[in-house]
């Protein structure tokens, strides 16, 4: 009986791990609502927020950017870094507000990490495609706000959720949980030595 008193530490570690592990899959599974036999729904945290989160970005993105054309080259750079850097702020402002405080900041860091080189990938393209159609079309009204919303509603999941699972800040937090667990075990086990002995 006493001995498996020593496994404390190693069930502790264990459960630190899993708790992670399940932690992150909420995150993004089940990715269409499920029910359970008590008429209950649930979904993963990302896709059932994944249309929030591109009306909410594309509207600060609607109300947040301003740019000027110039005449014969295309977007100045500074403009187009300003503006990357307004979406990145707005998208990285909408995520913080929309993922849940039970998601470790290091997750919450990468997920705004992957949303933002996605962005200052796609931009250019885009704004130089807005400044031809503002220089061809005196009229044309081109919806910053709609582009923003597909590209956010488009993105794979299943593409960020590998690059999550991959990352070295989710191994660091896997490892760190099985530590506290551990040291934790370690302390139960300290305790229970102590009332025995």
């Amino acid at each position: 009986m006493k001995t498996l008193f020593f496994l404390l530490p190693l069930i502790g570690a264990l459960t630190g791990w899993v708790i992670i592990t399940v932690s992150l899959k909420i995150l993004f599974w089940p990715r269409n609502p499920a029910r359970t036999p008590f008429n209950f729904t649930f979904q993963g945290v990302l896709p059932k927020k994944q249309v929030e989160l591109a009306e909410g970005i594309g509207e600060i993105v609607k109300t947040q950017i301003r740019f000027a054309v110039t005449d014969d080259s295309g977007v100045a750079p500074e403009i187009l870094e300003r503006l990357t850097g307004v979406v990145v702020d707005a998208a990285r402002e909408r995520l913080n507000d929309r993922i849940p405080a039970l998601v470790p900041k290091g997750i919450k860091y990468k997920i705004a990490g992957i949303v933002e080189d996605i962005i200052r990938r796609e931009i250019p393209g885009f704004v130089d495609t807005l400044a031809d159609q503002m220089r061809n079309e005196k009229e044309s009204e081109t919806d910053i706000c709609r582009w923003a919303e597909e590209r956010i509603r488009e993105y794979d999941l299943s593409e960020l959720e590998t690059k999550i699972s991959d990352a070295g800040e989710t191994r660091g937090l896997k490892i760190g949980a099985a530590a506290i667990g551990f040291i934790s075990g370690l302390i139960q086990l300290f305790v229970v030595w102590l009332v025995l002995a």
